[in-house]
């Protein structure tokens, strides 16, 4: 190689180098003195945070669009084996392969002719007890939402119009050799039942094999009559009831516990976070008021809202009015448009954080249905290893939303990452887990909307998995302490 060439490489190194070095400089906010708002404006542009990523090489960044995605996701795949159950939740591989032959299914539903008929709600129960798939979103759905997140048409009649379903049963019918997607509506108990053209038998088969030789270790309430539609039949009032499809698992099963990581390494980290991370509401922290907590807690105050940041992790953000909320467009939004907004400023702030992606798999766990207010309330759960983790400070979802008329008036998150440790816990049976509730609610006469398993944070700081309950009218979750063993 010539000598005038290998000076010209290297001076395009010194120059990528110092162009590398400058940008550094320019966006590192500790060598710049408080007021210069202009530039905390300038470095959260999407223009420059795609020039730094570059730089960082910050490869796990995800857009909210993948995380909606993954927020929609049916939180579990159960498959009845007639005499056996197999429930695969979420981020296990167990699930990611039921997912890929459920996907299957529904190409093929949607390419087909589809034959609509209501079924008795009786009908649709006895579905359960024979070899069927169901696919529990985790969270209620419209017809309409339910269309986009298939993509398939609303004028193509592939689903029956109904204002909430939590999930849909698949079906293999032996005698046509098709199969049947069987859906209940929750707010009429109205059930329809879509046929369409699939191969039953390899249904049947993908059922048979996932269920051979196992046991059936979890229930629906409605299989052994503790659920609210069961009540008429009996003559003595029912002072707990549960969802029908409130899933109880009676296997004795032990869990590895968790810690909850350290966010911030020292006050002046936790500082610049917020500073960066005001950005993501539209402010910079020249133009606010700003006070210090006894528990260390930054408050920005603005005339028309107030942002906390707590040291733990929590961010939360209250506008005074609904007019002075952080406005999203369009103002005449759908449900899942304001998901989509609110799961952007979700990854924004978790970006600002510094704590990796790998710890952020998040869950919807509200209503995905339109309505003509524009009002909505988000909840995401964030879950490890499948299993919900439990705040219990402000709200016990890692993401809560209210949407009023096209702004965010209310918004809480909380930000984590978590370490398996080698201590195992095993929750107490869950029907001693509903006994305990009850006495806990003043034997007051409750409706259960659903059960499951989550990490909950103790005084220790370790979290152990326990039983959690979503009672009717109520946003917060009840979750029962007591454990059977606890072992290093």
């Amino acid at each position: 190689m010539k000598k005038e060439h290998i000076k010209s490489f290297i001076l395009i190194i010194l120059i990528i180098n110092a162009i590398q070095l400058t940008i550094q400089i320019w966006f590192d906010s500790s060598l710049w003195p408080d007021g210069y708002g202009f530039i905390d404006d300038f470095r959260n542009s999407s223009f420059v945070t795609t020039i730094t990523s570059i730089f960082s090489g910050d490869s796990e960044s995800m857009s909210g669009e993948q995380l909606y995605a993954q927020a929609i996701k049916p939180r579990r795949i159960i498959i009845n084996g007639g005499g056996a159950r197999e429930v695969y939740n979420i981020e296990t591989d167990d699930y990611n392969k039921a997912d890929q032959f459920v996907n299957k299914v529904i190409k093929s539903f949607k390419k087909s002719k589809i034959t609509v008929s209501p079924i008795s709600y009786n009908e649709w129960k006895d579905l359960f007890k024979v070899k069927s798939l169901y696919i529990d979103f985790g969270y209620g759905v419209d017809a309409d939402n339910l269309n986009i997140i298939y993509d398939v048409k609303s004028s193509e009649g592939k689903f029956e119009q109904f204002k909430n379903a939590s999930g849909y049963i698949i079906v293999p019918d032996l005698v046509t050799n098709n199969c049947s997607i069987c859906m209940l509506d929750q707010s009429t108990n109205k059930v329809y039942r879509h046929s369409f053209n699939y191969d039953g038998s390899e249904l049947l088969t993908y059922i048979e094999d996932s269920t051979y030789a196992k046991q059936q270790n979890d229930t629906f309430a409605f299989e052994i009559n503790l659920d609210s539609s069961s009540n008429s039949d009996q003559d003595v009032e029912q002072m707990v009831s549960l969802s029908p499809l409130s899933l109880l698992s009676i296997s004795e099963t032990k869990f590895n516990s968790v810690t909850f990581n350290k966010i911030f390494e020292n006050d002046e980290d936790f500082e610049k976070f917020t500073e960066k991370s005001l950005a993501v509401f539209g402010y910079n922290a020249s133009n606010l008021r700003k006070s210090i907590q006894s528990d260390n807690t930054i408050v920005y105050i603005e005339n028309n809202a107030t942002i906390k940041f707590y040291p733990d992790g929590t961010v939360e953000y209250n506008a005074v009015n609904k007019d002075g909320g952080i406005k999203i467009s369009p103002v005449s939004t759908s449900c899942s448009n304001a998901v989509n907004e609110v799961l952007n400023i979700v990854k924004n702030i978790w970006d600002k954080s510094g704590v990796s992606h790998e710890f952020l798999t998040l869950h919807l766990d509200s209503l995905l249905a339109d309505n003509s207010d524009n009002t909505y309330t988000i909840k995401l759960n964030n879950t490890f290893n499948g299993i919900v983790i439990n705040y219990d400070k402000i709200t016990n979802n890692c993401v809560y939303a209210n949407i009023e008329n096209g702004y965010i008036t209310k918004f809480v998150m909380h930000i984590s990452g978590v370490t398996k440790t080698d201590s195992v816990s095993e929750p107490i049976p869950v029907l001693q887990g509903i006994d305990i509730m009850y006495e806990k609610q003043n034997n007051k006469k409750i409706v259960i909307d659903d059960v499951y398993r989550c990490y909950h944070m103790g005084k220790n700081g370790q979290a152990n998995v326990k039983w959690a309950f979503k009672v009717n009218d109520d946003d917060n979750i009840l979750v029962i302490d007591n454990i059977v063993e606890e072992k290093d």
